[in-house]
């Protein structure tokens, strides 16, 4: 059994499908609590919800709890893209704005903290990248 499920949150409505096995004949209901783990999870079709057994629920709850961990991962990976590109450009920026200083121009420690800036932007730009590609292809 395939559920459509329309999950609202504080950023935007997603749209999940999850792949349910039946119901069972015998099965019992869904807990209160299962609900409303799945109501917090952003699922809010009261009539779905209510329609769940036990065992439904628990998978659907895990099925969410992995959707929700992978797009956890791809805004991981576009804030270190984000942090990354603003590194670099505020280490570019600061090098030529401070290139006019006479006073800094042969100063080693602040070479040395240039270098490191665009160190560090290179790497978190690279892992942002590869945080998302991963996330993307694991999906």
């Amino acid at each position: 059994m395939c559920a459509f499920i329309k999950q609202q949150s504080q950023d935007a409505e997603t749209h999940f499908q999850a792949a349910l096995p039946e119901k069972q004949p015998y099965e019992g209901k869904a807990t209160q609590r299962q609900k409303q783990r799945i109501w917090e999870l952003g699922v809010r079709d009261q009539q779905l919800i209510d329609g769940l057994g036990k065992k439904q629920a628990s998978v659907l709850i895990d099925q969410l709890y992995g959707f929700y961990k992978n797009e956890v991962r791809i805004r991981s990976g576009k804030r270190w893209s984000m942090v990354g590109v603003i590194s670099l450009i505020t280490a570019f920026i600061s090098l030529f704005v401070v290139r006019n200083l006479d006073a800094l121009k042969s100063s080693d420690l602040f070479f040395l903290i240039m270098i490191c800036s665009v160190i560090f932007g290179l790497f978190a730009l690279v892992k942002g990248v590869i945080i998302s590609v991963v996330s993307k292809i694991s999906k």
